[in-house]
């Protein structure tokens, strides 16, 4: 194998020179000789290196019933992803206290470390609004939802 590759590169050694006497002013007007890609560089030396490696044959894929029965219409189209609808978040209050005087009541919350003070109507937080102060339960609105919830307070005066 060796052998053979050696004589054709002197083959072609002796082909160029005699071109190069032939028609000088031919072949410097030639577009010059691109070099092979590396990859196949390195593939052409390991077969040199190892003959058996270079007739590799790769499997064939597994054969297929020519006569099975195929289904030919397109796939159904993708189901749309279920979207839930989204929750507020529990609320950040915790019922400290309530204050009536002259019909308006005032109740107090805590909120973290704070200490809120609200009356029916107002918002708090950004994005809750106390709609009403009963005796047994407060009533928020969370803004950006605007789903309601409920504080319970319990009956105690």
């Amino acid at each position: 194998m060796v052998l053979l590759v050696l004589a054709a590169a002197a083959l072609a050694a002796v082909a160029g020179t005699v071109r190069r006497e032939a028609a000088p002013a031919a072949l410097a007007a030639a577009p010059q000789p691109v070099a092979p890609p590396r990859a196949a560089v390195a593939r052409a030396e390991s077969a040199v290196q190892d003959p058996g490696r270079a007739f590799q044959v790769e499997p064939l894929p597994e054969p297929s019933d020519a006569f099975q029965s195929r289904d030919w219409r397109p796939p159904p189209p993708p189901q749309p992803a279920v979207v839930q609808k989204p929750v507020a978040p529990p609320l950040p209050f915790a019922y400290l206290g309530r204050m009536d005087e002259a019909g308006a009541t005032t109740v107090f919350l805590k909120r973290g470390e704070d200490v809120v003070t609200a009356k029916a109507g107002d918002t708090l937080a950004g994005s809750y609004r106390l709609e009403e102060a009963g005796e047994q339960r407060l009533v928020f609105t969370y803004l950006p939802l605007k789903e309601r919830q409920v504080l319970p307070v319990g009956g105690t005066r």
